[in-house]
C-alpha cells in the first residue's frame, strides 16, 4: 500500500514527471565517408544507409526515453558539434 499507511509519503506528481523525463542526452558522432553507406558497393557493405542507422538509433533512444543527436563530421577541420558534445551525458564516436 502506498501513502502514509506504508510509513512514507509518495509524491505521485514527482513520480510521473520522472517517468516522462529524459534519462540521458546522447550524441553519436559519425565520421567522414559514412554518408556513403548503402551507396558504395551495397553487395559488400549492405544497402543500409547512415540515415537508416540514425533512424534506428533514434527509435531505440526514444523508446528508452533518451534524447539522441546524430552528427556527421564530414572531414578534417569540420567543427560545430562541440556545443552538442559538451551538453551530452554520453557520446559515441562512430568512425
Amino acid at each position: 500500500m502506498f501513502g502514509q499507511n506504508a510509513g512514507f509519503k509518495y509524491d505521485i506528481g514527482c513520480a510521473i514527471s520522472r517517468a516522462n523525463s529524459i534519462m540521458a542526452k546522447l550524441l553519436i558522432l559519425n565520421g567522414p565517408n559514412l554518408n556513403l553507406l548503402g551507396t558504395r558497393e551495397p553487395a559488400v557493405y549492405s544497402s543500409i544507409t547512415l540515415k537508416d542507422i540514425d533512424r534506428r538509433c533514434q527509435t531505440l533512444a526514444n523508446r528508452l526515453r533518451h534524447e539522441l543527436l546524430c552528427f556527421q563530421i564530414s572531414g578534417l577541420g569540420t567543427y560545430g558539434y562541440e556545443p552538442a558534445l559538451q551538453a551530452a551525458d554520453r557520446y559515441l564516436a562512430n568512425r
